[in-house]
Order: C-alpha cells, then structure tokens, then sequence
C-alpha cells in the first residue's frame, strides 16, 4: 500500500481468534461502502489474517513481548509502543479507529493512534483519561457483553453495528460474511490429511470434522460422547471422523483413540489456520463446542451441529451461517454465569446424548432439514436451534424444540426489538413511538416479574423528566436530577432480567460527562421507549 493511499479506518481487534473470524462481515460492510480498512490484531493470530477478505493491512500488535518488557523496563516499554504507534500512523494514516475491544489497555491504544478523541469509533476515553464508548452500540456491548440473559445478539453483528457511526444510513444492510477462498495449496494439504486414516478399513463414504476442545473443559462436550457418536458414524453410514485442534489438544485426540475402535483422521496440530480452513470445505459438516473453528466453518460456508455448555449460549457467540444447529442443555442453570462455581455437577456436559445427535447428523446428510431430523430423535434433553437471519439482516435462532419456546426465548426476542428502535432513537435523538408488530407471548408468571421491574423505574424516569423542566432554572433541581439517575440504576439493576438496562444507563450517564442537556434528552426517549416495551408485556399477555 503507498503512502499516498491513506486508509479510512483503521479496526482495533486484540480478543481472540473466534473474535477476530467475526470481524469478516465488518469487513464486508466496510468495503461496501467504499471503506478503506486496516487491521490491528494480536501478533499470534497474525497468519490467520490472509483468510479475511478486505484487509488493506495489518499491524501486529506484539502483546507478549510488550508485557515482557513491562515486567522487566517499563520506560523501554513505553518507548517501543509508542514508536510502533507512530509507524502505523506513518503508514496507515487512518482518518478513523474503529476500536472493538474494552479493555483500558485497547482503549488506550485507541487514543494513541487517533490522537484525537473525535476520531473514534467504539471504545475509547474522554479527556480526562476515562473510559467513554463511541457510539450506543459499544455502550450496549459495553453493558452486556458480561450478563447471560441480556446478551441477544451476535458478536459479529454488535461489530456491525459498532461500526455504524461511519456509515450515512442507520441500519447497514448485511453484506456477508465469507472468507476468503482457499488456496490450491492448502486444498492439497486438506486432501492428503484425510488419506491418512486410523484403523483403515472399508473406504468411507464422507467425513464429518470434530472439533473437541473449547476454550476451558467446562465448555467441552465429553470425548466419550464425540467418540459413541464417531462410532454411529461409521456403523450406520460409514461416515469418518476428522479431529481438529491445535497442539495443545493432542491429549484430547489420545483420549478419544483410546475409547473408539472404527476410523477417523486426526488433523490436531497438522493445520495452520488456513490450511485448517480448506480442511473445513472437504467435509460435510462441522461437530464443535463454542470454538473459533465454529466460525471458521461459517466463513467456508461449512454447515455445523454446534454445543453450547456452562457459559456459552448461542445467542451471542453461535454461528453466522444460516441453517446450522445449536444445542444448549435444557437446564434452569444454563447459561450459567462467568466465574461462578458449578453446584450441578457439570450436569450440562452430559445432558446431551450422543446417540440421539448421530441420529441429528445422518437424517441431515441424508437431505433432510434440520426440523425433520429432529422429528427421528424422540425427546432431547436440550434445547435446539437453527441459526438464521431476522428482518434487518442481523443473525438470529429460531428454535425447533419445545423446550426452546419459552419465556427466556420470548424475553431475548423482546430484547432484541428493543434495543434496535431505542438506540437507533438515540443515535438520532428522536422522540417517536417505537413500534411492535404483535405482542408477546409471556406466562403470566413472567409478566408479573418483569413489570415488577419495569413499573418502579417508570416512576423514577417521570419524575426525571419532571425535574428536567427546572434544569438551570432552580439550583437544587441538578443535584435532585442525578440523585435520581443514581436511584434508576440501582432500581434496574435489582433484575437480572433488565440489569443490562442499568448498566446501559451508568454508561450513558458516563459518556455524557456533565452535559445534562443531552442526559435529559436521553432520559425522555428511555422512558419513552421503555414504557411502550413494558406496556406490551403488559398487556400482550392475561396478567392484564
């Protein structure tokens, strides 16, 4: 790229390599709308970037080595990421950061690289050194990304729509979320790993990819599971397993060698990441826990039966591909909360049962749809899902079990339309009406509890809007006005089904510093919006 050709955003990625897969369809909308994008990512995932379509150029960030030199001269480590600082704005000379990660450390790099704050997008600081998000999408993902119940949409459209602010309309189409095609070479690597097959016999008549570890044990689907359904596999279609993994993994391939006695591949530690990718477009289908691999298969347009256990939900973290399978254990426990400790007795891991889940697998290579398959399993004890896209082109599930169809289900759908009329009002600062198609369809038990939650901060946002009216006019009308701020927070965050509502709210509050103006502005259109949400749990539903 030559120095002539300045890039119009530069995009902060430093969490993970799932993460960094989710950023395609960023990237997509990025270049549909003429966007010049380059890319900051963790110096280890580096060799994964050729995969990503629209990619001007990357900067690795040298993460490791920089907390090395904190340990050991943290002057000298200052010094050195301040320079490479510099070489990316030489090079890039980026007219906006779109930064995707929260931590203070992104936060700061952030400001370092825009030098100034108006020229970020997403996570940032304010003047004073405080952390302020960009844009009411990095305050929603801000406010949610650590509460189970209130996290509803996918991580790879909150990119999306973090990135909203660069774009002239509102509601970016989705422009897909495809990698970039495999190359011949990889292909080959791909093929000539599925020639070398454990205990050969009869040749077989497909493949299907396993993925078996997660990003902790608590997240994986036992490997006894993963070999009873590798054994059906085989015995009832001739269908072989593929095993993936990196080299760290290589104890979870010996412990499923040790409990199978049919074929399968071993591709654990073989692949690099492209290669990894070429392998997913040899097989029919991808088998995986809550992985990076899951949405590597996505971007190859790789169909997928997916596990999400203890923390994982799909929700938030399941494939962007449409038509693929998510199971979660249909326990109250579940999603269980980060950092909690497992009373259950990890009961989630085994809820699942792998021979209903072959029986998933062969109906769906056998042409069925998922819906028909599912009719062949008798009762599964988990809730099932079938990834597809909603009317704003924004990722979603619909469920196929009954278990699925619940007050949870109805509450995150309800979520979902919420937030996506609130904050585009806000983004506006329009005083309209939201709207909903139909009512939801809520226990009257559920109903009751949310409109406990709703009702008191109702009171609290009308009295806001009451003291509002004397802002500037009384000197006692501020201190009552952000005394009750401080009273609708800890009122929402009582719930945990609207705590992120309360945690979106000290957000705000934070972003908006001292301009009470625009606080207030803010606090019409909430009420506004969540009196039209809680009027229609209300009254959609014969607690009425």
């Amino acid at each position: 790229m030559s120095a002539s050709a300045p890039l119009d955003c530069l995009v902060i990625n430093l969490t993970r390599f799932g993460d960094l897969i989710q950023s395609q369809a960023l990237f997509h909308d990025l270049a549909a709308h003429n966007l010049r994008a380059g890319l900051i990512c963790q110096e280890n995932f580096v060799k994964a970037v050729p995969l990503l379509c629209h990619v001007e150029q990357v900067w690795p960030f040298p993460g490791p080595s920089l907390l090395r030199e904190l340990d050991e001269n943290w002057h000298l480590a200052l010094n050195h990421v301040t320079s490479w600082a510099q070489d990316v704005q030489s090079q890039g000379k980026a007219r906006m950061v779109l930064n995707l990660t929260s931590t203070t450390s992104a936060r700061l790099l952030a400001q370092l690289l825009a030098s100034d704050s108006r020229k970020i997008v997403g996570f940032g600081l304010d003047d004073e050194g405080f952390g302020h998000n960009h844009g009411f999408w990095s305050t929603f993902l801000a406010a949610t990304s650590a509460r189970r119940e209130n996290a509803v949409f996918n991580v790879a459209d909150m990119f999306r729509l973090m990135a909203s602010p660069l774009f002239q309309e509102a509601n970016p189409a989705f422009h897909g979320a495809d990698l970039r095609a495999p190359k011949e070479a990889d292909l080959a690597k791909a093929r000539d790993l599925l020639t070398a097959i454990h205990n050969p016999g009869t040749p077989p008549q497909g493949f299907v990819a396993f993925q078996l570890g997660a990003s902790s044990p608590k997240r994986q689907w036992p490997v006894a599971s993963f070999a009873a359904l590798g054994q059906k596999l085989w015995e009832k279609a001739r269908i072989c397993p593929v095993l993936t993994g990196s080299p760290a993994e290589s104890a979870l391939e010996a412990d499923y060698a040790s409990q199978t006695q049919t074929p399968y591949v071993s591709a654990i530690g073989k692949t690099s990441w492209t290669e990894l990718a070429a392998l997913m477009t040899c097989v029919q289908l991808l088998i995986t826990n809550d992985t990076g691999t899951l949405h590597l298969a996505s971007g190859m347009r790789t169909p997928s039966l997916s596990f999400f256990l203890a923390t994982a939900q799909p929700w938030d973290t399941g494939p962007m591909l449409s038509n693929c399978l998510a199971l979660e254990p249909d326990l109250p426990c579940h999603p269980c909360g980060f950092g909690e400790d497992c009373s259950h007795q990890q009961s989630c891991l085994t809820a699942i049962n792998p021979e209903q889940v072959a029986t998933l697998v062969l109906a769906k290579l056998q042409g069925e749809s998922w819906q028909q398959a599912l009719a062949r399993t008798g009762e599964l004890k988990a809730r099932v899902w079938e990834s597809t896209r909603d009317d704003d082109g924004l990722a979603t599930l619909t469920p196929l079990s009954a278990s699925a169809r619940s007050d949870r289900t109805h509450w995150i759908n309800a979520q979902r339309l919420f937030w996506r009329q609130f904050l585009d009002a806000l983004s506006h600062e329009t005083l309209a009406a939201p709207s909903y198609s139909s009512h939801f369809s809520f226990s009257s038990h559920a109903t009751k509890l949310l409109n406990a939650a709703l009702e008191p901060a109702l009171h609290i946002l009308a009295a806001l809007n009451e003291q509002g009216k004397l802002l500037g006019k009384s000197p006692q009308a501020g201190t009552l006005f952000l005394r009750n701020c401080d009273r609708l927070q800890t009122q929402l965050m009582t719930s945990p089904a609207v705590k992120s509502l309360g945690y979106f709210w000290r957000e705000l509050r934070s972003d908006y510093g001292q301009n009470l103006e625009r606080l207030l502005c803010a606090t019409r259109i909430f009420s506004l919006h969540l009196q039209t949400l809680r009027d229609n749990l209300v009254y959609g539903t014969d607690y009425a």
